[in-house]
């Protein structure tokens, strides 16, 4: 899929917070017409990402419009507030990605099928992202094992590459 298509789900959830923040800012200033407009046009959004991108058959959220790959970004569904992270919707959709794209070394790869620099190699961010949601639902201990990965996996320097190659060396990461 290219990066235009995976980028309009993004910008989706991203518009619904700058739409929020606008509706903020003019409830701050006063103008409490302007921000009732924001505000609806936030929740027209919110409510299109729910309606459009969860798919009833798979019980999770979809990559895009045009693809159902699982992908672990998807985690911005709650992060970015569009719904809590307790929502039965939520909770099959990480967990989908805890199932199906965890990674032998313990890591959570980007999406089903992911060949940059290698096959489905274990993200950092991506498994702080889920780190993040098993605090968010009280599961500490899964949420520090996941944070134990990230470190055990960094440079001795302390920094962190973006992505853990099995195969190659795996400080080698962006370039």
């Amino acid at each position: 899929m290219g990066r235009a298509k995976r980028r309009a789900y993004l910008q989706c959830l991203h518009g619904v917070c700058r739409l929020r923040g606008a509706c903020e800012l003019a409830r701050s200033l006063g103008d409490y017409g302007n921000a009732d407009i924001w505000k609806e046009a936030a929740d027209r959004v919110k409510e299109a990402i729910i309606e459009r991108l969860y798919d009833n058959k798979l019980k999770r959220f979809r990559r895009s419009l045009e693809e159902s790959t699982l992908d672990s970004s998807v985690f911005a569904v709650w992060y970015f507030g569009i719904l809590p992270p307790d929502d039965p919707r939520v909770v099959r959709t990480m967990e989908a990605i805890e199932r199906e794209l965890l990674r032998p070394s313990g890591g959570i790869a980007r999406y089903l099928h992911d060949s940059y620099y290698g096959y489905m190699n274990s993200w950092i961010i991506c498994t702080l992202w889920l780190s993040q949601w098993h605090s968010a639902m009280g599961n500490l201990e899964r949420a520090l094992e996941l944070i134990d990965w990230c470190t055990a996996h960094a440079h001795p320097s302390g920094l962190c590459p973006s992505r853990w190659m099995i195969e190659a060396d795996p400080f080698l990461s962006s370039r």
